[in-house]
Order: C-alpha cells, then structure tokens, then sequence
C-alpha cells in the first residue's frame, strides 16, 4: 500500500519523507483505531483515510517540526475513528431492529406472546 500512497507525490524528497512517516506512525495508528473502533477492519479503514489525508496535505504536513508531527497524525487518526464511529452509531440507530422469524404472529400481526411474558419477567427480577 506505501508503494500507492507515494506514487501520489511529485518529488522524489516528498516521496522519501512520505516514506520515513509511513515507516514510523502506521502501527500506531492503527494501534489508535483499533483503540477507538474495536473492528480490525474498521481500523484499517480509517488508517487508510488518513494517510490519504496526510497525502492530500502534505505541504502542511512537511512544515511541521519533527517532534509536533506525532501529536499531529494522532490527533488526526483520532477524530477520523470518532468520527467513523458516529457515523456507524447512526446508522445502527436509523435502522430498524431485525425480527427473528416466525416472532410475529400471522394472524394477529404482533409480536410472539412469549416476548410480552418475557418483559413481565423481566420486570418482575428488576422489581
């Protein structure tokens, strides 16, 4: 993948700085999404996004000293996870529960019987 991101840069110091960078902050930055998203895919993902990122920035990302460069490509791959959380949060909550087979009664239409004697179950242990 390191081969893909450099061939995006124009000069060749750009492509071996880009290549120092990728050396030393890829394991922990996916040590940081994975910290956040709990997914190995989904922390690849992000790791990707954020070396697009760093790729489409990467003037800025030149200029900064050394020692802040750290702080800067975490605080990055941070709010990319968070965000790609929050995004997977709301799309859990816009989509509606899944329904087990056979749970919804064919003649009456609701939900199995048992399910309502459950929840007064339940009820009555939290009682």
């Amino acid at each position: 993948m390191l081969s893909a991101f450099v061939s995006l840069l124009e000069q060749e110091e750009d492509r071996i700085l880009f290549s120092q960078i990728y050396q030393s902050y890829q394991r922990g930055m996916y040590a940081v999404a994975l910290h956040f998203l709990h997914d190995p895919s989904s922390a690849e993902d992000a790791v990707q996004d954020v070396w697009v990122k760093i790729i489409e920035h990467f003037p800025v990302c030149k200029e900064i000293p050394c020692k802040e460069r750290e702080f800067w490509i975490v605080c990055i791959i941070k709010n990319t996870a968070l965000n790609m959380l929050r995004h997977q949060q709301y799309q859990a909550a816009e989509e509606p529960a899944p329904v087990a087979s056979g749970a919804i009664d064919d003649e009456t239409g609701t939900l199995w019987p048992r399910f309502g004697r459950f929840l007064l179950f339940i009820g009555r242990c939290w009682s």
